[in-house]
């Protein structure tokens, strides 16, 4: 869970003062589901999707979950504060 968690912030260069999320569960052995969030500043935009697989692939889940959300309308939000992915 946590590499899918870290694989997702990584793909959006995520921090403490980026407005994204992102959370993942083990809903049965050996599967990792993960719910993400990017959003704008004041909480107007907000793209929102879940992604589920085997844990084995937590990295390739995390960073498509990211760029799902990104091509999605993350992206632009991410370019207003200056983070370019």
């Amino acid at each position: 869970c946590t590499i899918t968690e870290r694989a997702f912030l990584a793909a959006v260069e995520g921090g403490c003062q980026v407005p994204v999320g992102v959370y993942a569960i083990s809903p049965k052995p050996g599967m990792v589901k993960a719910e993400a969030v990017i959003a704008s500043l004041d909480g107007s935009k907000l793209y929102r999707d879940s992604i589920e697989g085997p844990a084995l692939e937590g990295v390739k889940l995390g960073r498509e979950l990211a760029n799902k959300l990104l091509d999605m309308g993350g992206r632009d939000i991410l370019k207003e504060i200056g983070i370019e992915v």
